[in-house]
């Protein structure tokens, strides 16, 4: 299993068409993408955390952080691979 940088275009056509809720809010900052046998096959997002409360918990303001905005992984990935 491989991680990489991708394209905000192409992470939102894959949650598009695979993510049962779709892509969502696209206002995400980075996106990597999950290869496995040179095939994408999953895609998380990160953006800036939509509440405060985490980072001012932290002393930090919302622009220090990322949250994880989307995780999608295709089924035929080896069990446990979200782990």
């Amino acid at each position: 299993m491989r991680l990489e940088p991708i394209r905000k275009e192409t992470a939102i056509e894959l949650l598009n068409r695979s993510h049962p809720l779709g892509a969502g809010s696209t206002t995400f900052l980075v996106a990597i993408g999950v290869f496995w046998a040179d095939k994408l096959s999953g895609v998380l997002t990160f953006g800036c955390p939509i509440v405060n409360h985490a980072a001012y918990g932290f002393g930090l303001r919302q622009s220090d952080c990322l949250e994880l905005r989307k995780f999608w992984l295709a089924n035929h990935l080896p069990k446990n691979s979200e782990s």
